[in-house]
């Protein structure tokens, strides 16, 4: 029997998707940064990387967007995408 799901050695990935992880169960005091981490962005290699995230709000004292701990599961969240060369 043969799989559909073999990867052959010639793979090449050309994208990759993913989502980060709601805080919602968790304390006000919690946060995290939204969008591409430095991680995300050193793991894609040469692909696009496509990031569904939260939109959060803006920490003017961080001078960047940040999701809280005990927002609502279905808060407003985006698609971002990163293309590398």
């Amino acid at each position: 029997m043969t799989s559909c799901y073999h990867i052959f050695s010639s793979f090449t990935p050309i994208a990759s998707i993913h989502t980060h992880t709601p805080l919602t169960y968790e304390n006000s005091y919690s946060y995290r940064a939204v969008g591409f981490s430095e991680q995300d962005i050193n793991v894609s290699k040469n692909s696009t990387l496509i990031l569904i995230d939260y939109i959060g709000t803006y920490d003017i004292d961080r001078n960047i967007y940040v999701l809280r701990g005990g927002h609502p599961l279905n808060a407003p969240s985006k698609i971002q995408i990163l293309h590398k060369k």
